[in-house]
């Protein structure tokens, strides 16, 4: 019966290192900017100047800081 039944205490690195500071992402309606970056939630700044804390797996990413810097380099 015990191996029916996992749970899963790790925290998922996986998806919490896909996102950097600077990136931008999608958060439902809101567009925000990542600020920090947690063992577990992410903070981000809305585009009205709102900070919150959000889990990752709810962040769709935009463009990310690596991208800002490549167009930087171009100009």
């Amino acid at each position: 019966m015990s191996d029916l039944v996992r749970i899963d205490t790790q925290p998922r690195q996986g998806l919490i290192s896909r996102f950097r500071v600077g990136d931008v992402v999608r958060n439902g309606a809101h567009v925000a900017t990542v600020t920090d970056v947690g063992t577990v939630l992410i903070a981000v700044r809305t585009a009205m100047g709102t900070d919150r804390m959000v889990c990752p797996w709810e962040l769709v990413p935009l463009r990310t800081a690596q991208d800002e810097s490549a167009v930087g380099a171009l100009r």
